[in-house]
């Protein structure tokens, strides 16, 4: 090979060399770029994914503060951050207000911008209403709905914007007394005679099943339960007498749970593990002048009745009455007008406290009473001359239809703080309500549209309560009693039950309306006594006399000021004929500020790109 060729050969190998050198360098920059691409747009993803979950994190934070608002009988309030002409939400000044404002929350190393906007249909100036549609677990029930829309932003710590999100949800509110029997706590039935209910039953708790031997226990109303169900007693008694559903008996399984399985019998009318229910507390009975415990059962009544306790030099019975408004201020010409009634008519006073004169064996204690005469009363408010108000400012009348009719809330104040707290403190203190048979005043005229008495304290009935006729000034009216406890006195108790002797001879009494109290806890040995024994008896009953019921049970939890345990009262049982009140299915004939539980629903969730 000559040195002319043997150049060419080296020159071509160069060339070669360099456009191999020249294909693998643009072979590696593109893996490069494809992986630092790869790379890029992974954590793009990545970013993309956590800043999408801080977003729904954010959504689900606010859901839960619309929850915890209905919860205390309130709703949202307030406005919305402006998106008019492009402006943008929770930038600088524009953050809305009250409910509905701008709130921002640090979610995975992220900020998360979050407001709502209020969608609901309103008619007239009230959310829209109806009734659960089939299928539902609460088919069939009343309910006013509102609707909101929230949303949600999700930004990096730069402040780039990773994921927008909005979620729009009703707000179901579900009148408690349109169920037979309804606990917050766990339910109990063990009725030592036959027992029937014929509506909805549910507990937040678990329900224990049960009827002494040889007796029969029958619901006919579709019966949910948070926790287990049992068939015994949760006192530790074992399975007893017979328990059906629509006729179909359900069948002992010790004390372990009836399982799912053991359910299907029962066509989905018994379920176990259910949405646990979000209601008022207990506390929300109690006066609340500041507006803490968001109490609509204070706020909202249409007269507040005080018992202050003072020196006996200033009054005999050692409490002064007066009507207070909502801010706790004194209505001055209301609490005229309630003491010239009551002068006018010593015989047969309005309203009047009588200091430990009434004793009750289960508290072991004698009880300071507010001893109202509910037809006394309703004439003293309806003469009153304009000096009790309605919440407009406008002269109440017994007639009014606010809120379904008359709310009257009864408080003692002792200057002991525990008195209306929300926590466990025993007091001697009650309200009794008497000539309560028809309701209204004494006369019939104007017709009552509803009554609802309230006290965070025990109360009782003395006799037939709202047993009135169909139509006209004698018809049954929608009626509540809300309480620490309910105590029944039947119609032979004209006078005081005293400590000593033998228990007063009971009489067939009849009361019709919703009950909402506490209630006493069973823990081993110590059973609080059922559903059975709910409303507390203080006489000699037996089966020949009956206690006629029709109305629903409310639980909200164990009382709080009345602790006297199941086991001491002293009374026997009657005949009880307890029924649910099927005007209740009708939201017209709910009684005034009949509570709710808060049922959400989501309708939406979107992300906008």
């Amino acid at each position: 090979m000559n040195t002319q060729t043997s150049i060419r050969t080296q020159g071509l190998a160069l060339v070669t060399a360099l456009i191999f050198m020249v294909v693998m360098l643009a072979v590696l920059t593109a893996y490069l770029t494809m992986t630092t691409t790869e790379l890029k747009t992974n954590n793009i993803s990545q970013n993309g994914v956590e800043g999408f979950y801080a977003a729904e994190g954010g959504l689900n934070m606010r859901a839960e503060q619309v929850r915890n608002i209905f919860k205390g009988y309130l709703r949202p309030v307030g406005t919305a951050p402006s998106t008019a002409g492009g402006a943008l939400p929770c930038v600088g000044t524009n953050v809305g207000s009250g409910d509905m404002r701008c709130i921002a929350y640090t979610l995975n190393g992220r900020t998360v911008n979050t407001y709502m906007v209020d969608v609901t249909n309103y008619i007239s100036g009230n959310p829209e209403s109806g009734t659960v549609g089939p299928g539902d677990i609460y088919a069939g029930l009343n309910y006013a709905q509102y609707a909101y829309t929230v949303k949600s932003e999700a930004l990096s710590s730069t402040g780039k914007r990773e994921a927008v999100l909005e979620m729009k949800f009703q707000s179901r509110l579900v009148p408690l007394f349109q169920f037979a029997a309804f606990y917050d706590d766990d339910l109990e039935f063990h009725p030592g005679e036959d027992m029937s209910l014929n509506g909805r039953v549910h507990t937040n708790g678990s329900l224990y099943l049960n009827a002494e031997s040889g007796r029969t226990l029958s619901v006919t109303g579709k019966t949910t339960a948070a926790n287990q169900i049992g068939r015994y007693g949760k006192d530790g008694r074992g399975c007893s007498g017979i328990v059906t559903f629509y006729t179909i008996p359900m069948a002992c399984n010790g004390t372990s749970e009836i399982t799912t399985a053991q359910l299907i019998p029962f066509n989905k009318n018994v379920l176990s593990h259910q949405q646990k229910l979000t209601v008022p507390l207990m506390s929300s009975l109690a006066p609340d002048p500041t507006g803490a415990n968001n109490s609509e059962l204070w706020s909202r009544a249409d007269v507040r009745i005080v018992a202050t306790a003072v020196a006996v030099t200033v009054n005999p019975t050692g409490f002064v009455l007066s009507v207070v408004n909502a801010d706790d201020s004194p209505n001055t010409a209301a609490t005229a007008a309630l003491q010239t009634y009551n002068s006018a008519n010593p015989l047969n006073p309005a309203v009047v406290v009588r200091p430990r004169t009434f004793w009750d064996n289960r508290e072991g204690k004698l009880m300071t009473l507010i001893d109202v005469n509910q037809q006394r009363l309703m004439d003293a408010i309806e003469s009153g001359a304009g000096a009790f108000k309605d919440s407009s400012g406008n002269t109440l009348h017994v007639n009014d239809t606010t809120g379904g009719g008359l709310a009257i809330h009864f408080s003692f104040r002792d200057g002991n703080p525990a008195t209306n707290g929300s926590t466990l403190y025993a007091t001697n203190y009650g309200v009794r309500i008497r000539n309560a048979a028809r309701l209204g005043t004494t006369n019939g005229l104007p017709q009552l549209k509803g009554l609802t008495i309230i006290t965070n304290q025990s109360l009782y009935t003395q006799g037939d309560y709202n047993t009135g006729g169909s139509s006209g000034a004698t018809a049954k009216r929608p009626a509540a009693l809300i309480a620490d406890a309910i105590n029944i006195l039947s119609n032979a108790a004209t006078g005081e039950i005293v400590q000593s002797g033998s228990t007063p001879e009971a009489s067939p009494t009849t009361v019709n309306a919703a009950f909402l109290s506490g209630i006493d806890e069973t823990k081993s040995g110590a059973y609080n006594g059922g559903l059975q024994n709910y409303p507390r008896l203080h006489e000699t009953w037996g089966s020949s006399r009956t206690f006629t019921y029709k109305g629903s049970f409310v639980s909200l939890g164990n009382s709080l000021h009345v602790q006297g345990k199941q086991g001491s009262a002293r009374y026997s049982a009657p005949k009880r004929d307890f029924s649910y009140d099927t005007d209740f299915n009708d939201a017209n004939n709910l009684p005034p500020l009949t509570p709710r539980f808060v049922y959400l629903r989501q309708l939406l969730f979107a992300r906008s790109w």
